[in-house]
């Protein structure tokens, strides 16, 4: 009977010990769990802050490349005006230019017909003192003959 004893004592001592260890087990299974879940949990709210910087940066890709597409637009329709102030300015200076020469002419016109109104008046004066020398000397020629 003491041995019956001690064996059901000792029974109820390793029934007791696997208890203790059974629940340690399950509290270290349970914070496992818990370690699990929270890992779990940060896991998933790196990821949702990796989709949300993707996202933003999508957005500002996408809003960099509409502005550049912008740019694109305003540079080549600068390019367009000032291709069409080099040509508004070339035919401006082309029109200047055959102005001058026009111009250039009716003044060259203008001064040879005032040179040869000039020279025909100088002609004109040069013959009238002709004529008053001529007629002086005939009325010398006279006074000293008659």
């Amino acid at each position: 009977e003491s041995q019956l004893a001690a064996k059901a004592e000792e029974l109820e001592g390793v029934k007791s010990s696997g208890k203790q260890h059974t629940e340690e087990l399950t509290a270290r299974v349970e914070a496992a769990e818990a370690a699990a879940a929270t890992a779990k949990a940060d896991a998933d709210s790196a990821a949702s802050s990796v989709s949300s910087a993707t996202a933003d940066l999508e957005a500002k890709v996408a809003k960099l490349q509409a502005e550049n597409k912008e740019l694109d637009g305003a540079v080549e329709a600068a390019r367009e005006a000032l291709s069409s102030l080099q040509a508004h300015v070339r035919d401006n200076s082309e029109k200047a230019v055959a102005m001058l020469e026009r111009e250039h002419e009716r003044v060259v016109e203008h001064l040879k017909s005032t040179s040869e109104a000039k020279v025909k008046a100088a002609e004109e004066k040069a013959a009238a003192a002709e004529q008053k020398a001529a007629a002086a000397a005939a009325e010398a020629a006279s006074a000293l003959g008659g």
